[in-house]
């Protein structure tokens, strides 16, 4: 349970996650736990994944099969009142008052079994419409992701063009988890576009999340693009913006000195930069120095 659970926290949510529901769904059926299954099945309704008709048959059908004690948990039970045929209170379809503090063992009828049946697949289809739904607005977007996976090959055109009207849809929910598990698929098919990087950078501050925006802009400059210039000089002005002058100063020469030696951009914007915060004169030195490093690269 624990290795499944530990998986699915990360890809559960996924469109393309129903393989890894799907094992999980047999680990459950070898062992006849139908209680935990009804579970498992419950838990994917609530997400917009592939194949989502056929979970929800495959619950009513256990559903169907089993009796309601085998497949609701000891949480769930108590949601489920049964009838219970009090013979001390009823007699001939009356109610006794006198009679309340007698007491008798429950009998579940099948009717009543038939009912709270009802009642469960009915709150449980109810999520299922909800997820539907959503998948509904997001299956062009899904259908149109060829490959989820990395590869150094570049991307086609279409597909990138996918990815980022996918983000713009995701990008208008509230809920930022939602957001966060779009752009770490993205950024596993498009990890070396740096274009993907920067805007989940710039989407994390605009949600006041600046410590995951860190995180993105740490992989991008360290592993994934660290050998784009685009990413680089991004990063520096967004460390600048964010008080982080020291960083932005790093960044700019890594790029300079050491990345692309007498890279010219990287050197007016750090000047720039430098003319930002400091005085003339120190801006003046500052300047002259990058200028004699770039001369005696070119």
């Amino acid at each position: 349970h624990r290795l499944f659970d530990r998986g699915l926290a990360y890809v559960g949510t996924d469109y393309r996650s129903n393989t890894l529901w799907d094992e999980y769904i047999k680990y459950e059926e070898s062992l006849q736990a139908w209680s935990n299954l009804a579970v498992v099945y419950t838990r994917i309704l609530e997400h917009p994944i592939q194949q989502l008709d056929r979970y929800f048959n495959c619950l009513k059908e256990l559903t169907a099969t089993r009796s309601l004690s085998e497949i609701l948990t000891a949480e769930e039970t108590s949601m489920y009142c049964l009838t219970v045929e009090n013979s001390a209170q009823v007699l001939d379809g009356e109610a006794h008052p006198n009679d309340v503090e007698k007491t008798a063992e429950p009998e579940v009828s099948s009717s009543t079994e038939a009912e709270d049946k009802a009642k469960y697949v009915s709150i449980r289809e109810e999520l299922f419409r909800k997820a539907k739904e959503y998948e509904s607005k997001i299956f062009n977007f899904e259908q149109a992701i060829r490959r989820p996976y990395f590869h150094v090959k570049p991307l086609d055109k279409p597909e990138l063009e996918n990815w980022h009207s996918y983000l713009d849809f995701i990008e208008k929910e509230e809920d930022i988890n939602k957001v966060i598990k779009l752009y770490e698929r993205c950024v596993i098919a498009c990890a070396s576009y740096s274009e993907f990087w920067i805007r989940y950078v710039q989407c994390m501050e605009d949600r006041q999340s600046l410590e995951l925006a860190n995180n993105a802009l740490a992989r991008a400059t360290h592993v994934f693009v660290k050998k784009q210039t685009e990413i680089h000089l991004f990063s520096a002005r967004f460390k600048e913006l964010n008080g982080d002058t020291d960083g932005a100063r790093a960044e700019y020469q890594h790029l300079h000195s050491v990345l692309y030696p007498g890279l010219l951009e990287a050197i007016v914007k750090h000047a720039n930069m430098e003319h930002r915060l400091v005085s003339l004169h120190q801006t003046k030195t500052t300047l002259c120095f990058l200028l004699s490093l770039c001369l005696s690269v070119h």
